[in-house]
């Protein structure tokens, strides 16, 4: 749930609006855009003498925008100037929505922009030179908006005005669903059998969500789960000696609303999980840099609790519904309305997922085992 301030910065305006549990306050604009703070010769300008003109527009702004949760960061020069910053420490992913940035890096960033890094912002590879040219100047207003609202996080979003207007023209109905539970439907889209298999794959889980370590917290993980659910179904068309690191890229840039990068590769690597317990995952310095430990573990364990699930029912709905998984205090155990699906590469499955939760196992009506 968004809290804090967006700040939406064009050409010739910034402009700020208070959000809180999704509703947005008044809406602040301020003539501090570069073409209207700088005029035409953006290259030639003397950014240091502009900051007397900035903190004084600055320092009118209501108190209740200062000490804000997260500073929500929009329009394109800010999102390039978050690209470079990408790029500079080396981050090991390439997506901009819901990037994060310290609020110290970010100053640093935003003070280097308009000082010695001013030449070499001029001269990005890639970058247009009438973009090229706000750079400067939006790193000196960044760093003058973060000393007067001194934000506790600072996110990019590359949502803005457009998708507020759609987003107003919804229905209550659908403006209350969860986006992350929709897009993932969405995204798993196109196969009939992948669609169904996501429901009773939730049941499934479930059973055993109190045995699973918290990755995040307990609602976050919950939606994790079902979100990870929904996307089992993919990959399932795909040469399996490539599916699972296919999958994980596809799940690391989907256009899935509602991840921080941190949510986003846990939830590739569940799924990869829940294919390969062995391979290492193709972009494995995400894992190593984006994750703990514990919640790499986590992820582990979803990944091959679905993994049972699809090696006893076949990714077919109708299966998964005939499989009973439950768990005490020593044992996780597995039933089935059809004692033919209990193979021993089922229980091969059930004993690594027994293995990971620290418990026994047992199978159909069979003693524990393990």
């Amino acid at each position: 749930m968004a809290r804090g301030l967006a700040a939406d910065l064009g050409g010739a305006s910034l402009e700020l609006i208070r959000i809180d549990d999704q509703q947005p306050g008044e809406r602040i604009s301020l003539p501090l855009g570069p073409f209207d703070a700088v005029g035409g010769n953006l290259r030639a300008a003397d950014y240091h003498a502009l900051i007397p003109h900035i903190d004084a527009v600055l320092s009118a702004l209501p108190e209740v925008l200062s000490d804000t949760k997260t500073l929500y960061l929009i329009g394109g020069a800010w999102r390039n100037l978050a690209h470079i910053h990408m790029t500079r420490s080396f981050y090991p992913l390439k997506t901009m929505q819901n990037y994060s940035i310290d609020p110290l890096d970010a100053a640093l960033l935003a003070r280097w922009a308009y000082n010695e890094g001013r030449t070499a912002l001029l001269d990005w590879p890639g970058m247009r030179s009438r973009r090229a040219e706000t750079l400067p100047y939006s790193g000196l207003l960044l760093e003058r908006l973060i000393r007067v609202v001194r934000p506790r996080r600072i996110e990019i979003s590359l949502t803005g005005l457009r998708e507020g207007l759609v987003f107003d023209h919804l229905p209550p109905s659908v403006q209350t669903r969860d986006a992350l539970l929709d897009g993932c439907r969405d995204f798993a889209s196109g196969s009939l059998q992948s669609e169904l298999f996501g429901p009773p794959l939730m049941m499934f889980v479930e059973a055993i969500a109190d045995a699973i370590p918290m990755a995040f917290n307990p609602d976050m993980d919950r939606r994790l789960r079902r979100a990870a659910c929904l996307l089992a179904g993919l990959g399932k068309n795909l040469h399996p000696d490539y599916r699972a690191e296919l999958v994980f890229e596809d799940v690391l840039y989907a256009p899935i609303s509602g991840l921080s990068h941190q949510h986003r590769v846990w939830l590739a690597l569940t799924l990869f999980r829940s294919m390969t317990r062995n391979r290492k995952p193709p972009n494995r310095d995400a894992v190593d840099q984006l994750l703990t430990p514990d919640q790499v573990s986590v992820a582990e364990s979803l990944g091959s609790a679905i993994r049972l699930a699809i090696v006893a029912s076949g990714r077919t709905p109708e299966l998964v519904d005939a499989l009973h998984l439950s768990h005490d205090a020593t044992h996780v155990h597995l039933s089935s309305d059809d004692p033919a699906l209990m193979t021993e590469q089922v229980e091969f499955r059930l004993r690594k997922l027994a293995d990971r939760l620290g418990l026994n196992y047992s199978l159909g009506s069979d003693a524990a085992r393990g």
